[in-house]
């Protein structure tokens, strides 16, 4: 069992419908932005999120309380060469809690487009996949076979496209879906997707 999920996983990551800019912002990106998470959410929620300043004299349940008043109040920043007295306390830094979140969202926004890409495609009526690998095998191929090939990749786009054009009945050309001139039966399916 734990094999055939090692090769599917392998087959997956050696599946190259995109070209190499797609790989690193919807892989690559998403892989380094989890790291990030990981390393920051760990250090917020198993480690002391942060170390504030506080007096010498101050003890381990002091600091204690005064880095949960900083997390939760947020902090102020204190520039090295500025009086401690002339700090303007009215500029709050707010946001460290909020940094593992904003990270997943921007997975999330690296990863969806590839998701909604692929979902769509699927269900194009088009193996854009298969046309793919076969478009991009050609220069491997002899004559008659690279002949063979893009004979099977022009007959499949062809009965592809022709078979978008069987209107339907009569009944239900009062749909408003069958109506609008965007999707399969038109042609234009994945270049709306896309």
């Amino acid at each position: 069992m734990l094999g055939s999920i090692i090769d599917e996983i392998r087959l997956f990551a050696n599946k190259h419908e995109d070209d190499i800019v797609d790989r690193y912002n919807h892989r690559y990106t998403v892989i380094a932005l989890a790291i990030f998470i990981f390393v920051i959410a760990s250090k917020q929620y198993f480690g002391e999120p942060i170390t504030c300043w506080t007096p010498a004299q101050f003890t381990d349940s002091h600091n204690s309380y005064a880095n949960t008043i900083c997390w939760t109040n947020g902090t102020y920043p204190v520039g090295g060469d500025q009086p401690y007295h002339t700090v303007d306390r009215t500029k709050v830094l707010p946001y460290y809690q909020w940094v593992p979140f904003i990270l997943l969202f921007q997975a999330a926004c690296f990863m969806i487009p590839n998701l909604i890409w692929h979902t769509f495609s699927k269900s194009a009526g088009i193996d854009i996949t298969s046309l793919g690998q076969n478009a991009s095998a050609l220069d491997n191929f002899d004559l008659e076979n690279r002949e063979k090939t893009i004979n099977q990749i022009a007959r499949h786009i062809h009965i592809a496209i022709s078979s978008k054009y069987d209107y339907l009945p009569t009944f239900k050309k009062f749909n408003l879906r069958d109506r609008l001139p965007i999707g399969r039966r038109h042609g234009n399916y994945l270049f709306v997707v896309y």
